[in-house]
């Protein structure tokens, strides 16, 4: 099953990516008047072995050299980051015991290097590119999770420094979830667990969120909806939506 597709230079020329656990590239041509694809494969570049890619896969120059990384994670545990056109592995490091579900990149602890948040089956974790190592984790059973980063509440002279928000489901498709959103500033202490009451006994499946300034009074707010019913068979259109203040957690 293809994961994704991204874009990358070599030898002049301009390349399509296409990846699943394979990374295949393509040689990518364009003609006067139009664009024309050679669709001679090329060799595999990076293969992840016995691991699939489970998260969405991002784009970033973790070690500042001008050149990007892919970073995603596995069903395995594994954070990985691999360099376009060199494919070397930047990253590949165990930090979970199960499948990893989400990452974000930014600067958690005030340096010039990034960390990666990322959210699995066993909770939070932070892995730091200037320690090259996990700096904390939070330990919570997670069914399914996503995470984004919010802006943090900065001293003045501190660098743009961000927060991490988690959206965590707890339990499974047969016996139904349980949702929360959780906020931990850049050291991962927890500054709040918001509990996203469902409206029925039976709860939901969670669907999908935006984080965005959606009132306009210049604080961010969480958009949450949920999809279906859990259990066997489980589908139809969700019942329940939540709106979540970002700067405290409180439900509006």
């Amino acid at each position: 099953m293809l994961a994704s597709v991204s874009w990358y230079a070599a030898a002049g020329e301009s390349r399509v990516l296409t990846i699943n656990e394979n990374f295949m590239s393509y040689r990518y041509q364009p003609t006067p008047g139009g664009l024309v694809y050679n669709d001679t494969m090329e060799r595999p570049v990076w293969n992840s072995g016995n691991d699939n890619i489970s998260t969405a896969v991002l784009r970033h120059d973790l070690d500042d050299d001008g050149v990007n990384e892919l970073v995603f994670g596995t069903d395995r545990g594994r954070l990985v980051a691999v360099t376009l056109g060199t494919w070397f592995e930047l990253v590949k490091e165990k930090v979970a015991d199960g499948e990893l579900f989400s990452l974000a990149i930014g600067n958690l602890d005030d340096d010039n290097d990034p960390e990666i948040a990322v959210v699995s089956v066993d909770g939070v974790h932070c892995f730091d590119m200037s320690k090259d190592r996990v700096t904390w984790d939070r330990d919570y059973d997670t069914f399914d999770g996503d995470v984004v980063l919010v802006p943090a509440r900065t001293d003045q002279g501190e660098r743009d420094r961000s927060d991490v928000l988690v959206l965590r489901s707890k339990g499974a498709h047969l016996t139904g979830t349980e949702h929360f959103m959780m906020r931990f500033d850049g050291e991962g202490n927890e500054m709040y667990k918001t509990r996203l009451q469902e409206l029925e006994a039976r709860p939901a499946l969670r669907a999908a969120w935006v984080v965005a300034d959606l009132d306009l009074d210049n604080d961010l707010d969480a958009f949450i909806c949920d999809r279906g019913r859990a259990g066997i068979g489980a589908s139809g259109p969700g019942k329940n939506v939540w709106l979540v203040e970002v700067s405290n957690g409180s439900l509006v």
